[in-house]
């Protein structure tokens, strides 16, 4: 029951609703003066102190404590590293997991990858992850709040973005677990604004479909919104343009196939072998546990439903998320809403969604306080923070928050079907 003790440890005090109301305030106005910068300052202190306190006390309590999630990717770097295998034994000889069950799971790249920094120890590269996942997602927040509204300062996305992001209930667990979803935030990012970009523009494109191909070539999930670029490109082509979005899907299949043949050079075929045999063994594992947020999971523990009945809800799940992104990329104007929907429903093609996913989605919501800075679509903001941190308690809640996330972009949305030419207004 390791991730729901750690959940419960992260409602603190500290992630209270008026300070993440303030930090989307100054986000939203655009604008940030010496006291409101120190307020913030103050806010975020106490709020990054407060989760360093949390991960104190995990490490305290023994394993797997603070950073599990990271413990087994510097596990399988070393074992890489050695020329051992990075996978459990007991998977490899077929033996069926819970879900929640800790083990290595990645494609072999990870392991390999993981293999250049897993002589340091793990507490500093949890550090060192936490530090560098969120700067970058201060910088792309920057970039996409720009998309909107050229001259709005640096220090009035950046700071809040920086003070909000350990009161994000997903992206704090994501840092506490030491897990790889902290960088999500920033590459779905990359990724609106390969969406944004104009049509001219090579460089964001291919950018953002590298940082698609990261993300689906760790998680998988995120490869739904390379149907989002695929039918995109065909409603630019039938509209008389440049299919401009395969570019993204194209540099995204490229960076896939780069870290397919990397992984072979270095290691070979068995670690692939190995890996299918892992896929194979973990996809027989069970899904009705309280920590799986997945929908067909949650209903299935709501009315009773049996193991068997729960993977059949979640192919129907499936069908429809795939149907949804198609649909929102084919008949969706407004592109950053039309990408919203299609980043949602990327959050539920897997059987199992744990409660860090959706910390993915704050891209988002820096554009939807950005360009819609209302009360409604700040109130939409903190509602949708606070849904997410009372579904510790109750599962379903954490989709009541993500809704309020598509509405708020929804509302903040023009009739254009992209922003503005983003501005390369210096910092």
């Amino acid at each position: 029951m390791v991730a729901g003790r750690t959940m419960s440890r992260v409602t603190s005090p500290v992630a209270t609703p008026s300070n993440s109301r303030f930090a989307a305030r100054i986000l939203a106005e655009g604008s940030a003066n010496s006291r409101s910068v120190v307020t913030l300052v103050v806010i975020g202190a106490i709020a990054w102190a407060g989760l360093v306190y949390i991960g104190v006390q995990l490490a305290l309590a023994g394993p797997p404590g603070v950073g599990f999630d990271l413990e087994l990717l510097v596990d399988a770097g070393r074992k890489a590293a050695a020329g051992t295998g990075m996978y459990s034994p007991a998977l490899l000889a077929g033996d069926t997991v819970p879900a929640q069950s800790l083990f290595y799971s990645y494609p072999p790249y990870v392991g390999q990858a993981m293999a250049l920094i897993a002589w340091l120890p793990t507490p500093v590269i949890l550090v060192a992850w936490a530090g560098i996942a969120t700067l970058g997602l201060a910088v792309v927040s920057v970039r996409v709040a720009r998309g909107f509204r050229p001259a709005i300062p640096a220090l009035a996305v950046a700071l809040p973005v920086v003070v909000l992001a350990p009161l994000v209930l997903p992206y704090a667990i994501s840092v506490l677990f030491g897990n790889f979803n902290m960088f999500f935030a920033a590459l779905y990012g990359l990724i609106v604004l390969a969406a944004l970009a104009p049509e001219g523009e090579r460089a964001p494109r291919v950018v953002g479909g590298v940082a698609l191909g990261i993300a689906a070539a760790t998680k998988i999930h995120p490869a739904s919104l390379g149907l989002w670029f695929l039918v995109r490109g065909w409603q630019e082509r039938r509209d008389g343009g440049r299919p401009v979005s395969w570019l993204v899907l194209g540099a995204a299949v490229g960076t896939g196939l780069v870290l397919v043949v990397s992984s072979l050079i270095v290691g070979g075929v068995q670690p692939w072998l190995d890996y299918l045999a892992v896929v194979r063994a973990s996809s027989g594992a069970t899904l009705l546990d309280h920590r799986n947020y997945g929908p067909a999971a949650i209903l299935g523990q709501a009315i009773g439903l049996s193991e068997a009945a729960v993977r059949a809800v979640h192919l129907v799940v499936l069908g429809l998320a795939l149907a949804v992104t198609a649909w929102a990329a084919w008949r969706r104007t407004d592109t950053v809403t039309s990408l919203g929907i299609a980043a949602v429903a990327s959050l539920v093609i897997l059987p199992v969604t744990w409660i860090h996913y959706p910390a993915a989605l704050i891209p988002f919501v820096v554009a939807a306080l950005v360009r819609g800075p209302t009360s409604r679509t700040r109130a939409l903001a903190a509602a949708a923070g606070v849904a997410a941190l009372l579904a510790i308690a109750i599962p379903a809640l954490l989709w009541l928050g993500i809704g309020l996330v598509v509405i708020a972009l929804a509302s903040s949305g023009t009739a254009s079907a992209q922003g503005p030419r983003p501005a390369a207004t210096a910092a």
